[in-house]
């Protein structure tokens, strides 16, 4: 029984072993050089400020972990592989190619529809004028003639808005699905184009690798100087603590904000007595509606 326990024992150890070993150097394989990764940083001091507020002013962020895992990194890495920018490139092209194509076969369609009911309508104008011509003859008077040629004339016109207003129709069809096959293009492209500008889907649903750059450690702690004094934390200092361990780098900001300063009255100087009266008025209703309010 005892052997039993000890094997399970030793066998739960190793794989314990064998997973702190791979979590700790799985992030590893992705740098190059002398890069490390920026693996936690934190705020001490400032017992009178809100961290949270200054936790805003980082420029650089760790990546998450489950159990210590940079999950999220890995699936960044994994769809990086995956991604090819020339080949969504070319597919754009193409996407564009595809949908000319499909508008110059409505065109064409269109075009012929059009002729169709040209031809049509031809027809039936040149089967009316032979109708009526018989029909006006040398021995009818003038007034019947008249009366002829009239009601040709308004035929043809009946028969010209007819395929007009066919001819119309067809037009507008087109011009809907070539809105149609437009709008498709373009929702296509831009979804390319997103993919282009944030990665696949792996890699959105993933992160980047946070290297560390010293650079944006500068820039954090002059966003926070600059916080704190105008915050009234006019001698407030920033300062940092960095520790490397391995590839992983810890950088802690050691806020000293020392003393506040509040503005403690107001004075005007101002010799335009007709601007001076409007401020105290002003100044009046502020302070009336403070008192309201407390």
């Amino acid at each position: 029984m005892f052997i039993f326990y000890f094997k399970k024992f030793f066998f739960n150890s190793c794989l314990f072993f064998l997973f702190f070993l791979f979590v700790r150097c799985s992030e590893k394989i992705y740098l190059k050089g002398d890069e490390k990764i920026l693996f936690s940083q934190n705020i001490k001091g400032g017992r009178d400020l809100d961290k949270s507020k200054l936790k805003t002013f980082f420029r650089q962020v760790p990546n998450q972990r489950i159990l210590w895992f940079p999950l999220y990194t890995h699936l960044y890495k994994f769809g990086e592989k995956r991604y090819k920018r020339d080949s969504l490139q070319k597919k754009i092209k193409k996407t564009e190619f595809i949908y000319t194509q499909k508008k110059q076969e409505v065109e064409k369609k269109s075009a012929k529809q059009i002729k169709q009911l040209l031809d049509k309508q031809r027809k039936e104008t040149q089967t009316i004028e032979n109708r009526y011509s018989f029909n006006t003859q040398e021995n009818r008077n003038d007034r019947g003639n008249k009366l002829l040629i009239q009601k040709k004339e308004k035929k043809k016109k009946k028969t010209e808005d007819f395929y007009n207003k066919k001819i119309e129709r067809v037009k507008k069809q087109t011009e809907d699905k070539k809105n149609k096959l437009s709008d498709k293009q373009n929702e296509k492209t831009k979804n390319i184009q997103a993919v282009i500008k944030n990665g696949n889907t792996l890699m959105r649903w993933g992160e980047e690798l946070a290297i560390y750059q010293p650079h944006f450690t500068t820039i954090t702690i002059d966003r926070m100087q600059q916080y704190l004094y105008n915050e009234g934390y006019f001698n407030a200092k920033v300062n940092t603590e960095i520790k490397t361990v391995s590839h992983r780098v810890f950088v802690t900001y050691k806020v000293e904000e020392k003393k506040h300063y509040t503005i403690d009255s107001l004075l005007y100087d101002i010799p335009d007595t007709s601007v001076f009266s409007l401020i105290n008025a002003h100044k009046k209703k502020i302070e009336r509606v403070k008192k309201q309010t407390e």
